[in-house]
């Protein structure tokens, strides 16, 4: 069964990257509810209040993450960050009963899918294969980031986003190599002795 939903108006607030505060009035089974999503930026939790009341505060375990699910009367909601129209800024919607309350488009599981880890794990990886360093953390840390952001763009068919994600995986490694390789004389020299023994074995 359809929920009877129907999209009222909506006002959001940016501050720096993030949307720090969004509100919504919808018409949700014949009554009126204003939503608003507020985005602490001292601690990272997300409060979503309805018509004023609370009815959902992050908990401490659940920090960082694109969902956040809730109730409005009944009916099974969520506060989901991604990445709509481009790739720069992450913006806050409503989706009542799988429903994008703004575009009108059912965004399925507000879940990020299973393989969409896998991807971002190749990322994160970095490093701890390099025991920490600042510069691979970022490049790691970026890379793992936009495969998560891009798994989450509603907008596109799956094998667009694994293609993508695909490409952000290559291009973390390529940047990666050339980092150690530029800057790292005992991993230039690995790299090197690496590939000599492997073309002295081919040609064996």
């Amino acid at each position: 069964m359809t929920t009877q939903l129907e999209f009222i108006g909506h006002q959001r607030v940016r501050s720096s990257f993030f949307e720090r505060e969004n509100t919504w009035t919808i018409n949700l089974r014949g009554q009126m509810r204003t939503i608003s999503a507020e985005l602490s930026g001292l601690n990272g939790k997300l409060h979503v209040y309805v018509d004023r009341q609370l009815v959902y505060e992050t908990p401490w375990t659940k920090l960082f993450r694109f969902s956040h699910d809730f109730m409005i009367d009944g009916v099974p909601s969520s506060i989901l960050y991604y990445l709509e129209d481009d790739y720069t800024v992450p913006h806050m919607y409503l989706i009542v009963d799988h429903i994008n309350v703004e575009t009108g488009r059912n965004v399925g599981k507000t879940t990020l899918p299973i393989w969409s880890w896998i991807f971002a794990m190749m990322c994160f990886i970095i490093p701890i294969m390099t025991i920490g360093g600042a510069i691979p953390a970022l490049i790691g840390g970026l890379g793992g980031i936009f495969s998560l952001a891009t798994a989450n763009r509603r907008a596109e068919s799956e094998w667009v986003r694994v293609v993508k994600i695909i490409g952000i995986v290559i291009v973390t490694w390529v940047v990666f190599i050339m980092f150690i390789y530029t800057f790292s004389p005992d991993a230039r020299e690995a790299f090197a002795l690496g590939f000599r023994e492997g073309v002295e074995s081919g040609l064996r």
